[in-house]
């Protein structure tokens, strides 16, 4: 799933504290909640994040798995020692006072936190406008909307695709000319060493075959060739630039420089469809989700996959066709 952000008014109102701090919460909180962020960008006035969410289904059964110690044991990486004491000492009552139901009520609680995007970013939303607020001196509302969301088929290419999209924001927005030098991205935070991050970068390389044999260094160089590759500068007939980018020279250098190439793909990373298109995948994979959501479009529609134009995206679709190529504004 790609969630994605903005600041109320698209202000510019996060400098480098603010998405540090974005970072280091948004890294606890999916310790404890067992959403795994495969990549993520944090720019100076919206987020965007690549998520991996289970189904409901997956999510009920790994709910009903995590005992009372593991759950406290979990609640350590997100939550303060104040609010776990507090929890615990509240358990304890009510099993001596023979209230069982009102304690497994309080875990229950707990637990329905877990594997869930929407508690997820209403925990990682929350605590974020509170420190800012505090911080800052400041009342209300910090985010422009609840948040928006497109579902993302957990298949390589597409994956791949996304999270191009999202680790070259700063690049597409005159930032950085080098994914790398933008600290506050999950490629960036991978290239550091941080393990979480990393992880995310494998899988998506891994695809679903999570291959142990492909390590870190062969998965960070097919990667990066794969960000130069998508995120290459357009120049129109007279040379001039159309959309900010990688130059050619240095997609030339990286391809020297002995890593993988993957599939020359052309990545329009302001295309409306990573953040209104509702879904994105194959034909298949949206056509199931229409049939899923079917009560919600008109009679007339009989289908839903709408496949993705101003590009070579090799088949994938979307269920929301658009009429717009481009959006305004960066990332």
């Amino acid at each position: 799933m790609h969630v994605v952000d903005r600041v109320v008014g698209r202000q510019m109102l996060l400098g480098d504290e603010e998405k540090e701090f974005f970072r280091v919460l948004m890294r606890k909180i999916s310790r404890f909640s067992g959403v795994e962020v495969i990549t993520w960008a944090c720019l100076g006035n919206h987020y965007h994040l690549l998520l991996r969410v289970p189904n409901e289904l997956e999510a009920a059964h790994l709910r009903a798995e995590i005992s009372e110690e593991a759950l406290l044991e979990r609640m350590k990486m997100a939550f303060s020692a104040e609010f776990i004491e507090e929890t615990q000492r509240r358990v304890g009552q009510f099993r001596r006072e023979g209230k069982p139901e009102m304690a497994d009520s309080i875990l229950r609680r707990l637990r329905e936190q877990m594997f869930d995007v929407s508690a997820f970013m209403h925990m990682l939303k929350r605590r974020f406008s509170a420190s800012y607020n505090k911080k800052h001196g400041r009342k209300g509302t910090l985010w422009e909307s609840r948040f928006r969301s497109v579902l993302v088929e957990d298949e390589q290419s597409v994956v791949l695709k996304m999270a191009a999209y999202i680790d070259l924001n700063a690049v597409r927005a005159g930032i950085v000319k080098d994914p790398k030098d933008y600290r506050w991205c999950g490629y960036a935070e991978a290239v550091a060493g941080k393990a979480e991050a990393r992880e995310g970068i494998l899988s998506v390389v891994r695809g679903s075959s999570e291959d142990p044999a492909v390590g870190w260094e062969e998965a960070a160089a097919a990667y990066r060739d794969w960000l130069y590759d998508a995120g290459c500068e357009v120049r129109d007939g007279e040379g001039k630039i159309t959309r900010k980018g990688i130059t050619a020279e240095e997609v030339d250098a990286v391809r020297a420089s002995g890593g993988r190439l993957s599939a020359k793909q052309l990545l329009h990373c302001k295309v409306r469809y990573f953040t209104d298109g509702v879904a994105i995948g194959s034909r298949a994979f949206v056509e199931s989700v229409f049939e899923l959501y079917r009560y919600r479009f008109g009679a007339k529609r009989s289908t839903g996959a709408r496949p993705l134009r101003w590009g070579e995206w090799d088949g994938l679709c979307a269920l929301r066709d658009l009429q717009r190529e481009v959006i305004k504004g960066s990332g």
